[in-house]
């Protein structure tokens, strides 16, 4: 009885503060996520990301919409200060393609479109998507995803193929690109 009384107590102060400081927790206005590439996959070095979101509709850049906005891809990185505009990137070029190799760490995905193809230097690299405004800041709450773990394989490997002696005949060693 005694442990009852004292939850009931702690849920009236509860309420009791948020109604007296109007801090209720807030909703994020959505969902986004990865379609593909999966968490723990390889790809080529120039691969296709496709975004997923749910209750939201994404714009362009500079078109207000308090429901939505656009993303943003963030490349061996954390989140980046979530109230302020979203650190400046590489801009997609006509073909929705961007090379991200050298080390870039953040693409705006301006145009709005949730499915980009992206070149980045071979390695393990983590990526994660982050829903933007009009003016490139996050909404409050934020929208992000989960971060993933890819690993980028050259676009060629260089693979030595020997043939066994007494398989018909001496041949040389020869080398052919796999891609």
């Amino acid at each position: 009885m005694k442990n009852f009384i004292v939850l009931l107590g702690l849920s009236v102060m509860v309420g009791m503060a948020i109604t007296l400081t109007g801090c209720e927790p807030k909703t994020p206005i959505g969902k986004v996520f990865f379609v593909t590439p999966k968490n723990g996959t390889t790809v080529r070095q120039t691969f296709a990301i496709v975004g997923g979101f749910e209750s939201l509709k994404l714009t362009p850049a500079g078109t207000v919409n308090e429901k939505g906005g656009h993303l943003h891809l963030l490349i061996d990185t954390d989140l980046p200060p979530l109230d302020k505009p979203i650190p400046p990137g590489p801009a997609i070029d006509r073909t929705g393609h961007a090379d991200m190799q050298g080390g870039q760490q953040f693409l705006h995905i301006a145009s709005g479109a949730s499915d980009i193809r992206v070149t980045l230097d071979p390695g393990e690299h983590t990526l994660q998507l982050l829903l933007g405004d009009h003016n490139h800041v996050p909404h409050d709450p934020p929208v992000f995803s989960e971060k993933i773990t890819i690993t980028v394989k050259p676009e060629r490997e260089e693979v030595i193929t020997k043939i066994p002696k007494g398989s018909g005949g001496e041949r040389p060693d020869v080398s052919r690109g796999l891609e």
